[in-house]
């Protein structure tokens, strides 16, 4: 499951703010259902609100393409959805959360993953991106070292043929 970088933000925004046990679903293979789902506990309905409000604000400062559609939930705060239309952000209380049991309701086999799991994910591709960076480079040096070489060896004949002339 690859996760897409907006939802990996939202995620991060979640965490930053202490959300939860947080999972991403990927629903991309479900007829007439979002893309992605992210779904997470708040400890209490005043921090659901609290997280909703967070992550609007900051996504509103990605200048991405998501674009708030719908927001529902407030009166209670239980259970806030957020509609980003590609994307909805559930924030539960553990309550509800474990009531309406909606990772099991959109989990398809492997399309369910916690947010740890995708930072680890994250940061091993990183590392490999760095890796083959690294290669790329001493790969480059070696080229130009050996091109160098070639080039001292082609003036150090030209001298040689100068020096018998």
């Amino acid at each position: 499951m690859k996760v897409p970088q907006n939802v990996i933000k939202i995620c991060e925004f979640l965490k930053d703010k202490k959300a939860e046990n947080i999972v991403v679903v990927d629903t991309t293979k479900m007829k007439n259902v979002v893309d992605f789902n992210i779904i997470v506990t708040a400890t209490s309905t005043t921090h659901t609100k609290a997280l909703a409000d967070y992550v609007e604000e900051e996504v509103v400062k990605l200048n991405s393409s998501l674009e708030l559609v719908n927001r529902e939930g407030f009166n209670l705060s239980e259970w806030i959805i957020l509609d980003y239309g590609e994307l909805f952000v559930h924030i539960f209380t553990k309550q509800k959360r474990e009531l309406f049991s909606l990772e099991k309701l959109l989990n398809e086999g492997n399309n369910l993953k916690t947010f740890e799991r995708i930072e680890k994910e994250e940061e091993r591709q990183e590392k490999l991106r760095i890796e083959k960076e690294k290669i790329a480079i001493k790969k480059a040096a070696q080229k130009a070292k050996i091109e160098k070489s070639k080039e001292y060896k082609k003036v150090k004949e030209k001298l040689k043929k100068e020096k018998a002339v």
